[in-house]
């Protein structure tokens, strides 16, 4: 049993390590992929980003060098209402083509702010105008005061996007700033095309506080699937089916590791099955237009079997490695087992079970030093079973061989834990008693008693009784092995000529 415990602890032990290691290993190439796919991302998110400001950058230079739009816009600060009413109608003909080409470029917004934060004209609603957005957005709030220009996420009235806000000096006079800005959609469109990626954005619900808003939500804003705190716009890459297909099997089971994720404000991966297939599923953080904090995250849901492939490789190795450890285990167990049992019968008689002669010397031996050099006492008892070959030719030699197996186990059950039994040969046993011969006698008088209890049960006849004769010699500080057992012989014979079923000294 102390085997089988020892060899389940190492087998447990090493199939756990070994398992951890590769489990370990299967994660980091997993992490790997993930990484990759959060990065690809990035790239991509970061390169739609680079499209628009080259965009926005070439639209204002080619303003600052249009005489007509510096003409017209720099009469505005100075000009009544019915005089801006005009200036609007003109700056608006006159800028209205550049404006369709733009708009099938991406650009959603064309807007000119005066620098007291009002609007003057919105190319994509020209009949809104004269609200002061100074506590609306603050990209233009920021650039009208410092007159440098600034670019990134931020929501409007009605819509958020990727603004580009830049400030317009003419001959010395300030005359307000530009806002050329980009949807999230075509942002998008952009990314689906370069990479083929499917991505959709997701807006902290924070923004939509604005009363503003609040109208808007019902038509153009649900509930985001990755979290309740956020929500997403409709769009054609909104596609309802899909999303109710990814709530269910992507997300309702990561879900809470989504919203923890989501308070970090830092890019974050995870992935999840649908069926037989994997996704990984990547967030990218997108910090608002002020640069104090995450306002939305790009989501994109991309395909990835090789998932799959480490997954499976995994079980496969695992199983492979338990079978082989298990295999090795269990040979070693039998190599011990074996290599015990044949220690065993080398120091065991094989009919009784107790030690044999040869193993009794070399125990006897130790004991006789230990006795020497501490000054302690033993006794060695020759036992022989008395008329035992009669009871081979009456009951037969099977019975007879029964009958040994019960004595020698009714003399190991009767003496201490640290003395020793063998067979010494045929009917006889040789006992070693660490005490004196008197405290040996009183144990033999016991075994004796225990004799005449018995039953034996190799045969049909229930009235078999057996008796012992002992022989006794007390070992002598100056006497060998060998002479203390020719005494217990010596004694043993005395006690056969006294009748039998006695016990003599030596």
């Amino acid at each position: 049993m102390k085997t089988k415990i020892i060899l389940a602890i190492i087998f447990i032990s090493l199939f756990s390590l070994l398992g951890l290691l590769f489990h370990n290993e299967v994660n980091r190439q997993i992490q790997n992929l993930q990484k990759a796919q959060l990065t690809y991302l990035e790239n991509s998110y970061t390169q739609g980003l680079d499209r628009f400001d080259m965009i926005a950058n070439n639209v204002f230079a080619m303003l600052k060098k249009d005489e007509e739009f510096v003409r017209i816009f720099s009469k505005v600060s100075s000009a009544n209402d019915a005089q801006r009413s005009k200036l609007r109608e003109e700056l608006h003909r006159h800028l209205e083509d550049e404006y369709e080409r733009l708009y099938r470029l991406g650009v959603r917004q064309f807007h000119f702010i005066l620098p007291d934060n009002k609007t003057f004209l919105r190319m994509h609603k020209p009949e809104k105008y004269d609200d002061d957005l100074t506590n609306i957005r603050y990209g233009f709030t920021y650039v009208n005061h410092i007159k440098q220009p600034v670019s990134g996420f931020e929501e409007g009235y009605t819509a958020h996007g990727f603004r580009h806000v830049f400030p317009l000096t003419h001959e010395g006079v300030y005359l307000g700033c530009i806002d050329i800005s980009f949807s999230s959609t075509r942002l998008q469109d952009y990314i689906e095309k370069a990479t083929k990626i499917h991505t959709h954005f997701i807006i902290n619900k924070n923004i939509f506080e604005l009363i503003a808003w609040k109208s808007m939500i019902q038509d153009k804003y649900n509930t985001s699937i990755e979290s309740d705190d956020y929500m997403y716009a409709m769009s054609h890459h909104m596609v309802h089916e899909k999303l109710q297909k990814s709530e269910e099997t992507l997300i309702k089971p990561n879900k809470e590791f989504i919203n923890t994720a989501l308070k970090e404000a830092e890019p974050f991966t995870f992935y999840a099955f649908r069926g037989d297939e994997t996704y990984i599923v990547a967030f990218y953080p997108i910090i608002n237009i002020k640069g104090d904090k995450v306002s939305a995250y790009i989501v994109s849901y991309t395909k990835e079997q090789e998932i799959q492939s480490f997954l499976f490789k995994e079980k496969i190795v695992l199983s492979i490695l338990f079978i082989l450890l298990l295999s090795i285990v269990i040979f070693k167990y039998h190599s011990i087992v074996n290599r015990e049992k044949l220690e065993y019968d080398l120091h065991h008689d094989e009919l009784t079970d107790v030690f044999n002669r040869k193993q009794f010397f070399n125990l006897a031996e130790e004991t006789l030093n230990k006795s020497i050099s501490l000054e302690s006492e033993f006794s060695i008892v020759m036992v022989n079973v008395d008329w035992f070959q009669k009871v081979n030719e009456t009951y037969g030699y099977k019975c007879g061989d029964k009958m040994l197996e019960e004595i020698a186990t009714l003399l190991s059950e009767n003496i201490a834990k640290n003395d020793i039994v063998a067979r010494y040969g045929g009917e006889e046993f040789i006992l070693l008693i660490t005490t004196n011969e008197y405290s040996t006698h009183t144990l033999m008088q016991n075994i004796q008693i225990k004799m005449l209890e018995h039953q034996f049960n190799c045969t049909k006849y229930l009235d078999i009784s057996l008796t012992l004769s002992f022989g006794i010699a007390q070992f002598h500080q100056s006497a060998t092995l060998d002479a203390t057992i020719l005494r217990a012989y010596d004694a043993l014979y005395k006690a056969k000529k006294n009748g039998r079923d006695c016990i003599s000294f030596a």
